[in-house]
Formats: C-alpha cells, sequence, structure tokens
C-alpha cells in the first residue's frame, strides 16, 4: 500500500498515477544520492533567488588563488620599499601604497566569487565599489605621505650637504693656518713683487678709458712696502708715458692689491701736461690711505 504524496489518498501498489488528484506518484527511495547532491548544489549557488530574508550562506574562507597571488606581490614590494625608506624616505609613501593593495586583495581573496557583495553576503557592499574605494585609499595615504617625506628628504639631503660643506671649509682652514704658519712677512712681500708685471698690464687696460688716449708704455713699476711713510705706502706705483690726441704726455699711477688677489684698485691716476700746471687727466681717491695702512698691518699681525 501507499500514499499519493499531494493529495495524501490510498493508491494501489501498481498505479502510477493518483486516481484523485492525478499527481505521478513518486518513491524517494528511488532518488540518488547524486541527483540529491545535484539539486544541493544548485540552490547553494544560486543565492539570488532568494528573498531579502534568507539567511547568509556559510561558506569556507578559503583564499582565491589569483587573489593570493596579487597580495604576494604587494606584500613584497611593500617590505621593499619599506626597507629602501629607511635610507630614502620619499620610498616609504610606496610601502604604504602597496600594504594597503595587499588587504585589498586579502578581503578579495576571501569573498566567494560567484556573489557581488563582500564576503559573502547578498546585500552590503559590492566587490566592484570596495576595490575602488581601496585604490583611492591607497593613492590619497600614497599622496599625504610623499607630501610629507618629500620636505623631510630635501631637509636630509640640505643637512648633509650642509655638514659636507663645513668639513670641507674646515679642512681648507685648516690647510690655510698651516701656510700661514709656515709664511712670514718677507714672503707676502715677496709675493706682492712678483705681481708687478701682472699689475702693470692691468693699468694698461685702466688707461684705456682716458679720452683720446691711444697708446701707453710703461717705464718703471716697483712695490712699495711701508718704506717711507708708514704701511699707507704698501702699495704699487707706476711711471708711463702715453699719446693722447697725438701728443706724448706722462703720467704716474697708484694701485692697491689685497695679498692672494688678482684685481688691482687704482686710487691715484694723473698724466701731466706738457705746457701748463694742470693735469690732463688727475683721478686721487685719498680714502684708499686708511684702507691701505689697516690692511697691511692685518697681513703684518697675521704673517710677522
Amino acid at each position: 500500500m501507499k500514499f499519493c504524496g499531494q493529495c495524501g489518498k490510498v493508491m494501489a501498489d501498481n498505479m502510477l498515477y493518483c486516481q484523485s488528484c492525478g499527481t505521478k506518484f513518486v518513491d524517494l527511495e528511488e532518488v540518488s544520492k547524486s541527483d540529491f547532491e545535484q539539486q544541493s548544489k544548485r540552490l547553494y549557488d544560486e543565492p539570488a533567488t532568494c528573498s531579502n530574508n534568507c539567511p547568509p550562506l556559510h561558506h569556507k574562507k578559503k583564499m582565491r588563488r589569483g587573489m593570493l597571488v596579487g597580495m604576494i606581490i604587494c606584500l613584497v614590494f611593500m617590505v621593499i620599499y619599506a626597507l629602501v625608506g629607511i635610507a630614502e624616505v620619499v620610498c616609504l609613501s610606496f610601502a604604504f601604497l602597496f600594504g594597503i593593495l595587499a588587504i585589498m586583495f586579502l578581503l578579495l581573496g576571501i569573498s566567494p566569487k560567484k556573489t557581488k557583495y563582500m564576503f559573502g553576503k547578498h546585500r552590503g557592499m559590492r566587490k566592484g565599489l570596495f576595490v575602488l574605494i581601496s585604490i583611492l585609499c591607497a593613492f590619497t595615504v600614497f599622496g599625504i605621505s610623499l607630501g610629507i617625506s618629500i620636505p623631510m628628504s630635501e631637509a636630509a639631503r640640505t643637512e648633509e650637504k650642509q655638514n659636507i660643506n663645513n668639513n670641507n671649509n674646515d679642512n681648507n682652514n685648516e690647510v690655510v693656518d698651516n701656510e700661514k704658519a709656515g709664511e712670514t712677512i718677507a714672503d707676502v712681500r715677496n709675493w706682492y713683487e712678483k705681481q708687478t708685471p701682472n699689475v702693470s698690464r692691468s693699468l694698461m687696460d685702466y688707461a684705456k678709458s682716458v679720452n683720446g688716449l691711444t697708446s701707453v708704455n710703461v717705464n718703471s713699476s716697483r712695490f712699495c712696502f711701508g718704506e717711507d711713510s708708514g704701511w699707507y705706502d704698501c702699495h704699487y706705483t707706476i711711471s708711463f708715458t702715453c699719446v693722447i690726441n697725438g701728443v706724448t704726455h706722462n703720467g704716474e699711477a697708484r694701485g692697491f692689491l689685497k695679498y692672494q688677489d688678482d684685481s688691482v684698485e687704482w686710487f691715484h691716476f694723473e698724466i701731466f701736461s706738457n705746457d701748463s700746471l694742470e693735469s690732463v687727466v688727475e683721478v686721487y681717491d685719498d680714502s684708499y690711505d686708511e684702507i691701505i695702512e689697516d690692511y697691511y698691518k692685518y697681513l703684518e699681525k697675521t704673517y710677522g
């Protein structure tokens, strides 16, 4: 004896259809285990057919291979940039960027592939939106950290260059001090006397500023080293002849030169007239008397 699965009426053993409702009789014992599993799998893989009241499916938290690879790559780059960032602060920004991307791949990897929402839920944050937000956050953090690290890196480079310059200056000062320690005022005077030819040539360029001057010939030049009237007499004295508008005139010039320098300051320049008491050209700056006196006293104190 058997019963109809639809209306419950009694059916004969040889009946295939119910005489009351016409429903085909199905024996549950004849349903194979594979058919049952296939039906269960279909229901499991189609959560969209459930209403919003369906309970969340319980998936195994197994990491998806593609997302695992992406996460590992990001972690490798994060570690590399973090190590380089010990010496170069700017590289830490890239470490932050790849760190956030690694977290994104991790969360995507534990979310089922066939669901549209994160973590296998039927509603909530969609995967596409999650990826967009993650990338925006990653580059925002990257930009902020880069804006902070660049000035820090430049400040560190500036400080390093300053330290190098200070060390070089200290070394140069030490060399200069050593040179000074071995020099005397006689060595200074000897240097000035060796510059006399160069100073004479410098006078020729200076004299060309005179209107009508066509040629200059140096007759004599010497360096006066405080021989007559004290330290302000330490200067170059040069006698010369020149031609102005076809007429030959005599002239005299005095120049001041700092030790180890190559630029002459002419404080006395005079071209004498041949037919009157007035000079053709006369330039004299008496303020150099005090400048020369103070400077050469400094030389005597340093090298004497």
